[in-house]
């Protein structure tokens, strides 16, 4: 039987990500720069002791930067993480489309760290910040410098917050952005309790396209 897997995130400068005990953070090991390894994300799971390493693995683009930032792990062992890269790879279930500048990712692993599928969300300029699982999929937020595909609320500006969402198996279900002429992101999300979810985010005015404006943007 295998061990019980109970992890902490970590995310080294140079975009390697690892699933690690909090103990082990201290001891936990970055690139070295002049290694073409650290243009991938790295992925790792530890168990018991911090020298208990169960596997690891890169993932990414070998030509380009590949930076992971934010990940989940499902009921069934495998994870899921959402990053921004510079080029394509693997078999993307949605096309790179931003040749030399970075776009949103999400990668799926199982539990022995193999890869299950991966694809690409936006383009030029975009990246996330955070992933949350609802359980028929999930919802990914982030920034956006151009618009893509068919969003149900269109591009405002020259960077707005992007809210997509992606079933289990990666597909793109639906998009929409939120912002206004100047630039906004979407940093975080929750679920609120209701079926609904709670996002927050920066903005350098009112939003008019993300509902009433209860307080103005002073």
């Amino acid at each position: 039987m295998k061990p019980t897997r109970s992890a902490a995130l970590f995310s080294s400068l140079l975009g390697a990500l690892a699933l690690i005990q909090p103990a082990c953070l201290a001891t936990a090991a970055t690139c070295d720069p002049s290694d073409v390894s650290c243009n991938l994300a790295a992925l790792a799971l530890y168990t018991g002791p911090c020298n208990s390493r169960e596997w690891s693995t890169f993932y990414g683009a070998t030509t380009n930067i590949t930076a992971a930032e934010s990940i989940v792990q499902e009921a069934d062992g495998s994870y899921v993480f959402a990053g921004k890269s510079r080029d394509t790879f693997g078999t993307p279930l949605n096309a790179f489309t931003s040749p030399g500048t970075r776009s949103i990712f999400v990668a799926k692993f199982d539990e022995d760290g193999q890869p299950l599928w991966n694809t690409f969300l936006g383009e030029s300029g975009d990246r996330p910040v955070r992933m949350i699982s609802t359980g028929d999929g999930y919802l990914v937020t982030g920034m956006a410098s151009l618009s893509f595909g068919t969003p149900l609320v269109a591009f405002s500006g020259a960077n707005d917050g992007i809210l997509a969402k992606i079933d289990l198996n990666g597909n793109l279900l639906w998009h929409r952005y939120v912002g206004t002429a100047g630039n906004e992101s979407l940093t975080d999300i929750v679920p609120d309790g209701t079926g609904g979810y709670m996002i927050a985010g920066r903005s350098t005015g009112d939003i008019a396209n993300a509902g009433t404006v209860v307080v103005s943007h002073t």
